[in-house]
């Protein structure tokens, strides 16, 4: 079985201990987040089969990269390798994307979806928030007809991706639903400090 892993890096510098920094050196409780995601890639699948996903990368992301003997690709050329690979694809060959600002405590949840992909095209995984947080909330006028949820990952069989990309029909997506602690989006400044305490377990 092959497992094609994509990290997905912020896209902007982000606010973190109140100034701008450069995605690669993002970091949670002294953890650097892109090398946290690339540790549980390394548990999944071989470097030569991580790519890090991004428009330009800074200094940081190059050093990790080349620390980790994985790969840096831009997102369509990642999937465009993809597509290739995916005419020979096995029946156990799959793709992952991870993001990089929601890291995940460790790699189980991502064991589980590719176990799910023996049943379904792609698996999607999610957490549902607590009653009260702040993204769930109503707002005046917005309709919700869908429980708010949190996606940290998506699997995909490869031979399936050949088909649609990650443009494919997703109404039916299975949802892998995770604990709400077992992964963090970082979406605030506030988040870096729950995302520490995830890392710290």
């Amino acid at each position: 079985m092959a497992v094609h892993i994509g990290i997905e890096m912020s896209r902007d510098l982000r606010l973190a201990a109140g100034r701008l920094v450069p995605p690669g050196t993002l970091a949670a409780g002294g953890v650097n987040l892109l090398r946290h995601a690339l540790g549980l890639a390394a548990r999944l699948t071989g470097p030569e089969s991580i790519s890090v996903l991004t428009i330009e990368p800074d200094e940081t992301v190059l050093e990790l990269v080349a620390e980790a003997g994985c790969r840096e690709a831009g997102a369509m050329q990642w999937v465009a390798t993809l597509a290739d690979l995916a005419k020979a694809a096995g029946p156990g060959d799959a793709a992952l994307i991870l993001r990089q600002t929601a890291p995940m405590r460790d790699e189980s949840a991502l064991r589980s979806a590719l176990e799910m992909l023996k049943v379904h095209r792609c698996v999607t995984g999610v957490s549902r928030p607590p009653e009260g947080f702040w993204a769930s909330r109503a707002k005046p006028g917005v309709p919700q007809p869908e429980p708010y949820v949190v996606r940290c990952f998506e699997a995909w069989r490869l031979a399936e991706f050949g088909k649609y990309g990650f443009s494919g029909p997703t109404a039916e997506m299975p949802l892998l639903e995770l604990d709400w602690d077992s992964f963090v989006e970082i979406d605030r400044p506030e988040d870096f400090e729950r995302a520490a305490r995830l890392l710290r377990r």
